[in-house]
């Protein structure tokens, strides 16, 4: 028989080392392995005066893969409860950066950003890429099932238990693509009660968010349901206006390039999604529950925010001079540059100097550009590309171009939990769907210079098994298990340059097999030491085949020679014909050791390995030329594993009565064969640049004098520097910092309560976050460095007699702290600087109910 157990309200959740704490109320009913003792509930439940009640509950994750205390699990864990989430205002998995140290996580990536993707980096190591032939480095779950991409992977919070935040390696109890940590999603459970929760919010740029949760027994004691909804809706907000007299000059419209879609909005930086999710749980038998469970997600809204920062490209004399040898006059390399002297010279210039090709009739049967500015016909004249573009605000953009993202991600999971008299069989089996488009103007200017749509569709299925237990009379924790997984997609790129000179169309169909064995055990020797062992051995097949072409065909105008070309017979042709193949396998053990010296103390430190698997670069916006040293199946540029050696020392403690809350955790990791995107001119080339170290400390606590006041603050320090460099063109060297790392992070949340005569309370709550600048980029682009960030997000709340409702009016960002999230520096390629700016303030307020 399972052993259940009753946790009632929890008065903050019990942190683990490296996080923010959260207030939280744990599920109704929480299912418990075998033998495990029951959660100490808190001291003070039975004071009859609610303003005396003092202490910090527990709270039970499954970080080890069972239900425990989370103060003792030996690994840096954050853990926040659904509940503390909402009275938070946090509704998707990337706004927990700003509550725990040390974990960057965003909707944003370089190029091409959607509001439901999730770009995660753990303690220095991640992965800011949508692409498929990119793995993310820090792995999302939910339910147990991993998310392969990051697409789709900002998970919404409405019916969600808890989230469990995972930091270093940890392959041996989540497995692939946690080199970094892991990220895992619960959502809550139905149970034998009909209930009905539910919540309504509006607020700045119209927003509109509505969502419930309906629980729904079918058979008592055998079967039960649950259903949980929402939809989110808000305006754009960064505008687009026009750029004055551009209505004079000439211009190309969208439709004349290639797209996958031409979808032009009039502003960005929008959210419109509705979800389902739907659970069915049927006790078969007293050893036996089966779970099945489907979700549904679309969003169809405007692009993520895009502001230019600057240019780089050079505006010639139209007079007709001939270009001479000191480079007077000469166009710089970008394809900024070129397209401004295509336009500002008579083409019998362009002619004499090599570029009557270039400048020449366009494909998709665009005319030619040459002298466009220096004829005697105005009609035909073109605005350059140059910084008259920059508005100088976070807020508008001279945008006319694409502007839109689709997400449409379906899944289906079926898990099995039965008890075998002891040990405890679990299967997990799932398959997952996912079809996302978005086009965006990255140039933000009214001409086409970096303007692009991607899509990516892509299908997995996942089967693990896992077999859990006690053994020697209860002094091993035991879980081995076995793991399969399955991928296949096909991503489309079209992608336009400065006025359609280079005109990128991409086709890759990607094919990825992984299978794994793990373990991970718990010994402990006695009251006061605890070791730890595992392991996890991993096998990975990919295949791609790929296309990628210039429409245009620039460098053949320009006079590359076909040997360059992968096929000489079609000089359009950039990337390796045929399928190209790689295979990887790795070994990743974890070992550690804990002490135990009170009941409420906990020491231990640890080593383990991380691992992630190596891919190609797809992304090559010039010729690959064919290399005779090299099989046909190995043409394609590829780049090799990551890997990840991590030591880690803590402390987890609860003082005084359990008023006080005190964790720590130090580390260091041997990051070696780094996987970062480096601009190649056009391309944004994935390299393995070189070896790290990085090194660091987090500090939480929690105190709780009482139920009238409670802070939580954390502070995390991080050193990532290189040890080695792998890059001859000096594009990052030792002096460089890694990207998505800031050296500093703090929070500090405060909470007051005002209980009422009437039983009802009032709270007060504040979230303030910093984070020291930290880089965008592989090259350290100066513009693209964050700067120093200050966040305040404020609430408050009155709850009624009963929690049967509560209305929240808050803020986030209430001081409209505005920074670069992210971007890009083509500065030597297309000749742009874009980049992602954050949102700006927003208020808000909440209706919820339940009954």
């Amino acid at each position: 028989m399972k052993n259940r157990i009753k946790i009632g309200l929890m008065l903050g959740t019990a942190g683990a080392l490296g996080w923010t704490p959260a207030y939280a109320q744990a599920p109704a009913e929480a299912q418990i392995a075998p033998a495990l003792p029951q959660a100490v509930a808190p001291a003070q439940a039975e004071s009859t005066d609610p303003a005396s009640n003092v202490g910090i509950g527990d709270i039970v994750v499954t970080a080890q893969r069972r239900a425990e205390n989370v103060q003792q699990v030996p690994i840096a864990v954050a853990a926040f409860s659904g509940a503390a989430l909402q009275e938070k205002g946090v509704d998707n998995v990337s706004q927990l950066a700003n509550l725990t140290p040390g974990v960057q996580l965003s909707s944003t990536s370089q190029i091409f950003s959607s509001p439901s993707m999730l770009s995660g980096f753990i303690r220095g190591i991640g992965q800011d890429d949508f692409a498929l032939n990119f793995d993310p480095g820090v792995g999302t779950y939910v339910d147990g099932v991993y998310l392969a991409r990051t697409a789709g992977s900002n998970v919404d919070l409405l019916d969600v238990e808890r989230i469990e935040i995972l930091k270093g390696p940890q392959g041996t109890l989540f497995g692939r693509n946690t080199i970094g940590g892991a990220i895992s999603v619960v959502t809550r459970k139905p149970t034998d009660d009909f209930s009905v929760m539910g919540q309504v919010s509006g607020g700045r740029f119209n927003r509109i968010d509505v969502g419930g949760v309906i629980n729904i027994p079918i058979v008592e004691g055998k079967l039960k349901s649950s259903i949980a909804f929402s939809s989110k809706n808000r305006n754009a907000w960064q505008k687009r206006i026009p750029f004055p007299g551009a209505a004079g000059f000439a211009s190309d419209p969208s439709e004349a390039f290639q797209q996958i879609d031409y979808t032009s909005r009039t502003a960005a930086g929008g959210i419109s999604e509705q979800g389902v999710r739907g659970k069915l749980l049927w006790n078969a038998t007293n050893a036996i529950d089966v779970t099945l469970e489907g979700d549904y997600l679309n969003s169809e809204t405007s692009a993520s925010p895009s502001t230019l920062l600057g240019t780089r490209s050079t505006v010639l004399s139209p007079a007709g001079t001939p270009v001479d040898a000191d480079g007077n006059g000469v166009p710089d390399s970008t394809l900024a540059g070129l397209y401004n002297t295509c336009i500002s010279l008579p083409e019998s210039v362009l002619g004499a100097i090599g570029l009557g090709g270039a400048c020449g009739p366009r494909a998709g049967g665009l005319p030619a550009i040459a002298g466009a500015n220096a004829d005697a016909d105005p009609t035909n004249s073109r605005l350059p590309i140059d910084n008259r573009f920059v508005t100088g605000s976070l807020n508008r953009g001279y945008g006319t171009g694409i502007n839109f993202t689709n997400t449409r991600n379906f899944g289906f999971t079926g898990t099995v939990d039965i008890d075998l008299g002891g040990p405890a069989l679990k299967s997990i089996t799932a398959y997952r769907n996912l079809d996302t488009r978005f086009g965006q103007d990255l140039d933000n200017s009214p001409v086409v210079g970096f303007e692009g749509t991607f899509r990516v569709k892509q299908h997995q299925f996942s089967e693990e098994l896992q077999l859990s237990g006690k053994a020697f009379n209860d002094k091993l924790d035991y879980l081995v298990g076995a793991y399969y997984f399955s991928e296949g997609g096909r991503e489309s790129e079209d992608v336009a340059f400065p006025g359609g000179l280079l005109q990128i169309v991409g086709n890759f169909r990607f094919n990825t097999k992984s299978y794994a064995l793990f373990t991970h055990l718990n010994y402990r020797v006695n009251d006061l030491i605890g070791i730890t062992l595992g392991g996890r051995y991993t096998k990975e097949d990919k295949t791609l085949v790929g296309s990628q072409r210039d429409l245009n065909m620039l460098l053949t105008k320009l006079g590359t020679p076909a040997f360059l070309f992968p096929d000489p017979t079609d000089l359009s042709q950039f990337y390796p014909t045929g399928e190209q193949k790689l295979s990887f396998s790795n070994v990743s053990p974890r070992v550690g050791i804990e002490l135990h010296p009170t009941e409420r103390i906990m020491l231990y430190g640890s080593f383990s390995k991380g691992f992630k698997s190596g891919s190609w670069t797809t992304r090559v916006a010039a010729p690959v030329p064919p290399d005779p040293t090299k099989p046909a199946d190995k043409q394609a540029p590829s780049f090799n594993p990551e890997k990840a050696d991590t030591f880690e020392i803590g402390f987890k403690s609860q003082l005084f009565d359990r008023m006080l809350q005190v964790n720590a955790a130090a580390f260091y990791t041997d990051y070696k064969g780094i996987q970062i995107q480096i601009q190649r001119g056009i391309g944004a080339s994935f390299e393995n640049a070189g070896n790290a170290r990085i090194k660091g400390f987090e500090v939480e606590t929690i105190f709780a004098p009482s139920r009238v006041f409670r802070v939580s603050a954390s502070a995390g320090y991080i050193d990532a520097y290189y040890r080695r460099i792998n890059d001859p063109s000096g594009t990052i060297t030792l002096a460089s910092r890694l990207p998505r790392v800031p050296k500093w992070t703090a929070t500090l949340s405060p909470e007051f309560n005002v209980f009422l005569a009437n039983e009802g309370r009032v709270t007060l709550r504040a979230d303030y976050s910093y984070k020291s600048t930290m880089a965008a980029d592989a090259e350290n682009t100066p513009e693209l460095f964050s700067g120093n960030v200050s966040l305040v997000n404020a609430s408050l709340t009155y709850s009624a007699p009963g929690d049967d409702w509560s209305l929240a009016i808050g803020g986030n960002n209430v001081f409209n702290k505005r920074y670069i999230a992210n971007g890009v520096n083509q500065l030597n390629g297309a000749g742009l600087l874009s980049a992602v700016p954050n949102r700006p303030s927003e208020y808000y307020a909440t209706l919820r109910f339940k009954f």
